[in-house]
């Protein structure tokens, strides 16, 4: 199935929102039968959970695994701080997340007082 124009997809306190989603779901002759497998999602990604968000050119979000891998100029900013790179994956099973190509980053200290 397509989604087109604005679509917006939350699971608890994340969102991903882009311009095209496709969804695919599990084989008919699977354990998956019917259950979303995977969302592509293109146009504009912005995914969005609590303080942080990222935006990409596209995010492959693989349900069954717990995985969301956010590919083309990605920008991560958790308030002031922000992380730009080609790749971010993140495990939503364990909290991790990797960035990989060319990395770059900004912190904004705090001012100390």
């Amino acid at each position: 199935a397509v989604f087109d124009g604005n679509v917006v997809v939350g699971q608890g306190d994340m969102r991903l929102s882009a311009g095209n989603i496709l969804v695919e779901y599990g084989a008919a002759d699977s354990t998956d039968a019917g259950k979303i497998s995977r969302m592509i999602a293109t146009g504009g990604v912005t995914l969005v959970n609590g303080d942080e968000a990222a935006e990409a050119d596209r995010a492959i979000y693989r349900l069954s695994e717990g995985i969301i891998v956010l590919e083309g100029n990605v920008l991560v900013t958790q308030g002031q701080s922000a992380l730009s790179g080609q790749e971010f994956t993140i495990n939503l099973n364990d909290g991790s997340a990797r960035f990989e190509g060319r990395v770059k980053t900004i912190f904004q200290a705090e001012p100390v007082e």
